[in-house]
Formats: structure tokens, sequence, C-alpha cells
């Protein structure tokens, strides 16, 4: 199945157990915060074992998806694959 999910004036089609992901940027995680809205930041890297095992056994689970949509949070997936420094400040 596929859900629509907004992120800021797009529409983009995700898979029904995936969340609906927004790259990071501090601008974006900013903005959302400064509205009030809950925000969930999945720090990330290819390079990862951990995030890989976190990803699929707890991310991509359909009642997780299912809640986040629910419940209107803002998943937000800061990939540290290239270590940006934008990402390792805010860690």
């Amino acid at each position: 199945m596929i859900a629509l999910a907004a992120v800021i004036g797009f529409v983009v089609l995700v898979p029904r157990n995936q969340l609906p992901w927004i790259p990071f940027s501090r601008t974006v995680l900013d903005q959302h915060r400064a509205e009030g809205r809950t925000v969930l930041v999945d720090f990330t890297a290819d390079w990862c074992l951990t995030c890989k095992t976190n990803e699929a056994l707890v991310l991509n689970r359909s009642d997780v998806g299912r809640l986040v949509r629910q419940l209107g949070v803002v998943a937000i997936k800061a990939d540290k694959t290239n270590h940006p420094p934008d990402i390792d400040e805010l860690l």
C-alpha cells in the first residue's frame, strides 16, 4: 500500500511501512519545533549496523508508521554517512 505525506509544500509517495522522512536541515528542524510540532530525528548512517537494526526492527513497523501519521509527528532523517558538520554539531 502507498501513503501520501505532505512535506513542506510537496506530496511524496512512501511505502505504508516506512515513515515519511524529510531530509535533515537545521532550518527544517527549527521551523517545525517553533510551530510546536513533535519531531522525531533519526540519526543514521549507511555504515551503522545499530542504525540499520533499529530501522528494520522498530522504525519500519506498520504500527509505528500509523502512530506517526495519526499524531502528526514530523520524521526527519539525519544521515551521518559522510559526517556532515551540521548533524555532528547537533549531536
